[in-house]
């Protein structure tokens, strides 16, 4: 097994990934890349996966490591209505990685980026020198949006529902698959939803670190208090035996890439609609209501009406 050469791996992109999408009028191999945006408003974006935070690259197949990296920021695109229109992958490989892994993880980065509209035109390739240094992949994201712009997570009014997509938690299995490696991100779902609802659609946002973190995050955005009900949190069937996951690891496992939106009463039917259509399941989960000063957050109550403590639940980084 030879040294993976930096100028093998762009070339090989470059082969690859030379003519990719309709907007994309000079992909890899310049100095830039060149993407034709027309009249709409440009939504840009990065996340990263690192090796031993994200996921075990020791444990599993590296194309779908490149596929998760794609996913993750193309799931913040959905968030906001958006629609892809193109990505950039910059890689750092550890050491020793071999061709078949780097070859593998390339893919993955490419025939995902072309899945969901958002083709691959570029980005760098660095290689760890020391034995030490993990798989770190950053993906950004561009990504249009129409008049009158993006949807927020800062425009829940009191009033509104508190809606998810899907179901929540056991998105990591003991052999470090699962859903956080097989997910797809909501594009059309956020992109119906802003469509079908207009104003009425006040605030989405994806969740990526697990309700208790994202909630909180939306209310404090929106000044406003969020009141979810546990027992109403749609769950994951990931536990042995194929049981559903409990309310709790839906309350605060990451890596959902679920849509959390807030909505005027009068639309909810509409929206359960739009997203059937689509073969997504949605499920009202609580309420917004108008928060004292500096008192906005979520608040998450029990059927028997006790409250959750939520500091200590959901991913943090550096946590």
């Amino acid at each position: 097994m030879g040294v993976v050469k930096e100028s093998d791996i762009l070339r090989l992109v470059q082969d690859r990934c030379s003519a990719s999408g309709p907007r994309v009028r000079l992909g890899p191999g310049d100095d830039l890349a060149e993407v034709v945006a027309s009249e709409e408003s440009l939504l840009l974006g990065v996340d990263q996966v690192v090796d031993g935070l994200h996921v075990d690259a020791a444990a599993i197949s590296w194309d779908l490591i490149g596929r998760k990296a794609v996913c993750r920021s193309l799931s913040d695109v959905a968030a906001m209505g958006g629609v892809p229109l193109a990505s950039l992958a910059a890689v750092v490989l550890p050491e020793m990685a071999d061709d078949a892994s780097v070859e593998a993880l390339c893919e993955g980065l490419r025939l995902t980026g072309l899945q969901f509209g958002a083709p691959l035109v570029g980005g760098d390739v660095a290689i760890h020198r020391t034995a030490a240094g993990p798989l770190t992949i950053s993906v950004s994201v561009l990504g249009a949006v129409t008049p009158p712009g993006a949807v927020t997570r800062s425009e829940a009014r009191p009033g509104d529902l508190l809606c998810v997509t899907g179901v929540l938690g056991g998105t990591l299995r003991a052999d470090q698959t699962g859903h956080h490696l097989s997910f797809s991100p909501r594009l059309a779902e956020g992109q119906r939803l802003r469509a079908s609802l207009g104003e009425h659609l006040h605030a989405m946002m994806d969740i990526s670190d697990g309700l208790a973190v994202d909630g909180e995050r939306m209310a404090v955005a929106s000044a406003a208090s969020f009141m979810v009900q546990l027992e109403s949190l749609p769950r994951r069937s990931n536990a042995p035996g194929g049981g559903l996951c409990s309310p709790m690891e839906s309350l605060r496992n990451g890596e959902d890439y679920e849509l959390l939106f807030a909505i005027d009463p009068q639309v909810a039917s509409e929206a359960t609609r739009v997203l059937l259509e689509l073969e997504c399941p949605v499920t009202q989960i609580g309420v917004v209501k108008a928060a004292d000063p500096g008192a906005a957050g979520l608040t998450v109550v029990t059927g028997d009406g006790e409250t959750i403590d939520c500091d200590d639940l959901g991913w943090e980084h550096g946590a």
